[in-house]
């Protein structure tokens, strides 16, 4: 059985290497890792000096890891269609039987947690693992921060075509994930590292509705990794710029 991980990336940079020490240290050295990136600032086929993007693209050259950044922007839900659209081929391609898309803010800290959840979702019968989804008044189908895919039952032209990356700001990426998910299964599998409410914390779990920047810190320190100046817990929304 092989699983790989694709992780979307915006502007933190730093916050993407400690996911690739992260991924690597827990998962395995040869985990493959893909990066989806949505035209960081310096986005460039020769990336802008002392930009975030080049800051990326290095870190990705050095870590052998799969780096595709968006020409253009295309905010917080179309570029996050990129790591659904992009990951699965990416996964079909490398063979891969599981591919696990993982929002940047969202820090797994257990040991082979990769090959055991992968292991869970294949013994399920279930071609999607994840949990359903409460933050704060409001509840969406299911958690996308952390989501597992059976790459060759969603490699299909119509789940694809239904993800394709394009702008979108009048549904949520939760929700459109669920309906793809709906052409394959009606239901998903529970994942049980999470809870169904982004603000309670899981054990080994870091994510930006239920932690601090020191929570994060604290794990980036283990690797010797300072966090981007810019990175925050807030949510999307409070960048105007990227919603």
């Amino acid at each position: 059985m092989k699983a790989g991980v694709v992780i979307g990336s915006y502007n933190y940079p730093r916050l993407v290497e400690l996911q690739i020490e992260l991924i690597r240290d827990r998962c395995g050295e040869e985990t493959p890792i893909l990066v989806c990136d949505d035209c960081s600032t310096g986005t460039a086929l020769v990336p802008d000096r002392d930009s975030k993007f080049e800051t990326l693209f290095k870190i990705c050259m050095g870590n052998r890891v799969t780096l595709w950044s968006n020409p253009d922007r295309l905010g917080h839900v179309g570029g996050d269609l990129v790591s659904y659209y992009l990951g699965l081929q990416w996964a079909r391609a490398l063979d891969l039987d599981v591919v696990c898309k993982l929002s940047q803010r969202c820090l797994i800290d257990l040991p082979d947690w990769l090959k055991t959840s992968a292991s869970g979702l294949l013994a399920s019968g279930k071609a999607t693992g994840c949990q359903s989804c409460f933050e704060g008044p409001h509840r969406l189908p299911l958690r996308t921060e952390a989501i597992l895919f059976d790459v060759a039952r969603w490699y299909r032209p119509d789940t694809l075509s239904m993800m394709f990356p394009r702008p979108i700001k009048t549904i949520a990426a939760e929700g459109l994930v669920y309906q793809a998910m709906q052409l394959i299964e009606k239901d998903f599998w529970r994942w049980p590292l999470f809870q169904e409410r982004r603000t309670v914390k899981d054990k080994g779990i870091v994510w930006h509705c239920s932690h601090s920047r020191q929570d994060y810190e604290k794990v980036a320190s283990r690797y010797g990794i300072t966090l981007d100046e810019s990175f925050t817990v807030r949510g999307w929304q409070s960048q105007g710029n990227y919603c």
